[in-house]
Order: structure tokens, then C-alpha cells, then sequence
């Protein structure tokens, strides 16, 4: 209900699109009524004072924050035909060095940008981080943080590719663990956009480990320091830390609005747009629309959110199940007249899609970075089955939470094609996706460095 991004969840969220599914659900057995954990907020103020502030002097975000006030990332920059992931430049395929005209665009752009890269190395040495947001003081709290966090990453997930393009496999993986730890700076931020961002920061990070890995041998010492930073987030998302923080964050911005008292209320929905324009008469009859049955509607959105944060107790693919009960609560809303929540939740059920993706492209990485190292201890070859890397390199296989399925694995000529079947829940055989059809690939074509 508070910002994703600019504007306040009401505003967004109404301006998407009402999907209806119909048919016998999951859901429709009894409702779950399980308490959900005492602690959650119910205000924005109770919010605000859950996203704890780090100890002074341990917050990771002021580096961040001074990071981002020293990159210099031009117009020119992100129309440069020469110069990828920044701009609109091209990767090569994979397994091929890079061209000289990227390596030229790339190595200047960095260059300028490497006051902007100290603070960002800065930042990666603490655990705790918390960015400047204030959620007392409207539903719109800017988030700016959001946009450059995204830059940052881009520019660390260039330099990894850069670096192991030239063979140099330290200085490849502190780029991409700076790139990780950018992401996870949102961990605790308790707003869906935020969570959005940062596993759009997984899947970078991914691509580059995957550009890294057709590129260079990583050293074993590397490869283990790639792999403790990447079971550490595996773990925090299996659970659903992050978007559970979200989540809530979502519960405390629409509890409060439907707390508001009538006359500021109906200021609140006017200023954002939900009210009908035009006549007096048309708007005191939408006023009276969206602002009646205020009390049930509140109870409505808490049982929805409390129900809904006990679903995602359970691990994927089950949590997948709570999209679906989601999307029958809109309608509900709908059918009842609670006009405000019926504005503001459509499209959010794809969020939990969202999430199985960041889980995926997390035990990608994670199985990929046990692949080098199962191929490191056994002469250079690549395992026939992702099962012998456990235990040694994987405490379990890991599974695609799409479906429940260990990670689809192949050995092939010059190296493997590993991959989960992605968000239209289809094994298309390793087919890279595109346009939302297809699976999340993570493939080696060149084994011979």
C-alpha cells in the first residue's frame, strides 16, 4: 500500500489490470486461522520503526547511498551501442571473448566510475543496512535508493564479466560479490517494490555468472566464497524472508489507510486519483462508493493478509498456491463492494511468480557454482548427474520450485545445459525464454578454458 516506487500502492495498484481465474481452488477448504507472528505492523508508523536502523557507523546503505552520488552514468552512456548492461550494447555469445570495441567502451566507463566503486567495496563490508526512507511521512515516499541500487548492480555484474574476460578470477568474483551484496542490501526492506528489485538483481547477477563461467576457470578458493554468499540467500529465500517483509509492509499501508478517519480518507483517495473526476454529483457518488463499509472492508484486507502470510509458511512450489488465493480475494472484493482493496490488489498475485523466478535463478547459481567445483576435484570433467554433488558441494540437490522437481541437468559436449522449467510452469526442454515462454537456462558451451 506505500510506494512502489513514486507512488503509493493505491495508485499503481489500480491502474492494473483485474485478472479473474475461476474454477475449484485450493483455498475453498477451510480458512486457515492461525495467528500470524505477533510483531507484524499495523500502522505505517509500527512499519517505519520495523525497518530497524543498524548500530551508527554499521549501516552498509550510507556507502551505498555515497556510491551512488559519485556514479556518473551519462545519456551518452545508456544510448552507447558499445557498451552493455549500462547502455545498448550487446553480449557476444557465450563462450566467445569479448570485442574490442565493448572492452574499449567498457574499461572508460569504469574508469570513470571508480570513486563510485570504492564506496560500493566499502559497503560490502557490513552486514546491516537500512536506506534513508521515512515512511511518516506520506503514502509516497520516494525511493530513488531503488533505481541507482540497480545501476549499481549493473555496473559490478559489468566489471565481473570484464575482469574474467581477461583471466582474472579474484578480482572477477569481488566484483560479483559486490554485486550480490548490493541486492541483499534490500533484504530487510520492507516494501514488494524493493523485493522486486532485488531479485531483478539475482537474475543479473546470474547472467553474469554464467558470462564468468564460459569465460575463465574460477579458483577453487573463489568458487568458495561465491558458494557461501550464494547458500546464505538460497536459504533466506527458501524461507521467504524477504518478500514476507514485503508482504506485511503491504498488510501495514492498506490497514492504514482504512483506518483513516472519513473526512481524510476521502482527501487520501482524491489526491491519488481514485476518485472519479467531473461533476459534484458523480464525485460525491464515487466518494461514497469507494468509502463505504470502511470497517468490514479493514477486516477483509487483515483476514486477506493474515491468511496469506500464513501460506507462506509452506515451501515452493506450495507457496505458489497462495497466487491463486490472492487472485479469489480480489474477486471477492469486488463482489462485496470493498472498491478500495478491488484498486488496489490486482496484479500483485504475480509477485509470488516473481519470487519462485528469484528462488530459481538463486539454486541456478548455486548449483552451477557446485558444478566447478565438483569439475575442479575430478580432473576438469563435468559430473554426469547433479545428485553426486551432494554432499560434498550441495547439502541436496536443489529442487525447481516451479514444480517441485530436482533442476533439469545435461551434460553435453562442451560443458551443460542446466535449468528450471520458469514462470509458465513448462519443461520446454532447456529453450531459453523469451516473452515469458520458455525456462530459466544456465548453460557452460565452453569447457575448454
Amino acid at each position: 500500500m506505500i510506494a512502489r516506487n513514486k507512488l503509493p500502492v493505491l495508485v499503481v495498484g489500480g491502474l492494473l489490470l483485474l485478472m479473474v481465474l475461476a474454477g475449484v481452488l485450493w483455498w475453498k477448504t477451510p480458512r486457515v486461522t492461525t495467528p500470524i507472528k505477533r510483531g507484524f505492523p499495523n500502522t505505517l508508523a509500527q512499519l517505519n520503526a520495523w525497518y530497524a536502523e543498524p548500530p551508527e557507523g554499521q549501516n552498509a546503505a550510507t556507502f551505498f547511498v555515497q556510491g551512488f552520488d559519485a556514479m556518473q552514468i551519462t545519456d551518452a552512456d545508456q544510448a552507447d551501442a558499445n557498451l552493455p548492461n549500462i547502455g545498448k550494447g550487446t553480449w557476444p555469445p557465450l563462450g566467445r571473448s569479448l570485442p574490442a570495441n565493448v572492452k574499449t567502451a567498457t574499461a572508460q566507463f569504469l574508469q570513470r566510475n571508480q570513486a563510485a566503486w570504492e564506496f560500493f567495496k566499502k559497503a560490502m563490508g557490513y552486514d546491516e543496512c537500512r536506506y534513508p526512507i521515512d515512511f511518516n511521512v506520506n503514502f509516497g515516499t520516494p525511493l530513488p535508493h531503488l533505481a541507482n541500487l540497480k545501476k549499481a548492480a549493473q555496473m559490478s555484474d559489468l566489471k565481473a564479466i570484464m575482469l574474467a574476460d581477461s583471466r582474472q578470477s579474484g578480482e572477477a568474483t569481488d566484483a560479483l560479490l559486490i554485486s550480490h551484496a548490493a541486492a541483499q542490501s534490500l533484504q530487510k526492506e520492507p516494501l514488494l517494490i524493493s523485493q522486486l528489485v532485488r531479485v531483478a538483481c539475482f537474475a543479473m547477477e546470474e547472467a553474469a555468472l554464467e558470462r564468468m563461467l564460459n569465460s575463465i576457470a574460477i579458483s577453487t578458493a573463489d568458487l568458495n566464497r561465491l558458494s557461501i554468499a550464494i547458500a546464505s540467500a538460497e536459504a533466506e529465500e527458501s524461507a521467504g524472508a524477504g518478500f514476507t517483509r514485503g508482504w506485511a509492509g503491504e498488510r501495514a499501508g492498506i490497514l492504514t489507510v482504512l483506518s483513516l478517519p472519513r473526512p481524510q480518507l476521502e482527501r487520501y483517495l482524491k489526491q491519488f486519483g481514485a476518485i472519479d473526476p467531473g461533476p459534484a454529483a458523480a464525485q460525491a457518488q464515487s466518494v461514497k462508493k469507494m468509502t463505504e463499509n470502511v470497517g468490514p472492508q479493514r477486516a477483509f484486507a487483515e483476514e486477506t493478509f493474515n491468511h496469506l502470510i500464513v501460506m507462506r509458511q509452506q515451501p515452493f512450489p506450495d507457496r505458489l498456491k497462495s497466487r491463486e488465493y490472492f487472485t479469489e480475494r480480489q474477486v471477492q472484493a469486488k463482489a462485496k463492494g470493498f472498491y478500495i482493496c478491488a484498486a488496489d490488489w490486482p496484479g500483485l498475485e504475480k509477485i509470488i511468480l516473481r519470487e519462485a523466478r528469484g528462488l530459481a535463478e538463486t539454486r541456478l547459481m548455486q548449483a552451477a557454482i557446485a558444478l566447478e567445483q565438483n569439475r575442479s576435484a575430478n580432473g576438469g570433467k563435468y559430473t554426469d548427474s547433479l545428485a553426486s554433488l551432494s554432499p560434498e558441494f550441495l547439502p541436496v540437490v536443489p529442487s525447481d520450485p516451479f514444480d517441485g522437481q530436482p533442476l533439469r541437468y545435461r551434460k553435453t559436449a562442451h560443458g551443460y545445459l542446466l535449468y528450471s522449467i520458469g514462470q509458465d510452469l513448462k519443461d520446454d526442454g532447456g529453450k531459453r525464454e523469451s516473452d515469458g515462454k520458455g525456462d530459466l537456462v544456465f548453460e557452460i558451451v565452453n569447457a575448454s578454458h
